[in-house]
């Protein structure tokens, strides 16, 4: 009796590296999106969000990419987001527009464990059973990413790559 094993390569469809700040934004207690190259999870450079506590949320938000991806329902949305102290909840978005996009809450990293504070999370969500808002479909082109975070303070956070994977 034999066991053949495949190899399941599934390449991901990056998003954002990290390397510029065209297309990213801040709002609620997010202040201007800046370039860094000291604290970074992948590649040379991450975006920083300084955060000033005011409304106790802070949404950081990427418009500059454009997928249409048939099989999408069949992904994660990955992002690596530093905390610099523990959140009570993340949302993602992926989505076409800020009417048209799939989001999810998230609690724990995608691994299961538990967020970390003055370190790298890794963040998913699966598209497939992400709350649908307003229209999507497969012919749907995707151009829109945001991380909301609940529960912040007077601190830096970064974003790193992110991506789609099977």
């Amino acid at each position: 009796l034999g066991v053949k094993y495949e190899n399941f390569s599934n390449p991901s469809t990056q998003i954002d590296n990290g390397s510029s700040i065209t297309g990213w934004a801040g709002t609620g207690d997010a202040g201007t999106p800046v370039l860094d190259s000291v604290v970074y999870k992948t590649g040379s450079s991450s975006i920083r969000f300084p955060v000033t506590l005011s409304g106790n949320t802070a949404t950081f938000t990427f418009t500059n990419f454009s997928i249409t991806d048939v099989y999408y329902q069949s992904k994660y949305f990955f992002v690596y987001v530093y905390f610099p102290s523990l959140p009570t909840t993340v949302t993602l978005k992926f989505g076409v527009n800020a009417t048209n996009y799939l989001s999810a809450a998230v609690t724990t990293q995608f691994s299961g464990q538990p967020f970390k504070s003055g370190d790298w999370n890794l963040l998913a969500i699966d598209l497939n059973t992400a709350t649908a808002t307003g229209t999507i479909s497969t012919s749907s082109v995707f151009a829109y990413e945001e991380i909301i975070i609940t529960t912040v303070t007077t601190a830096n956070y970064y974003v790193d790559s992110s991506y789609l994977k099977q």
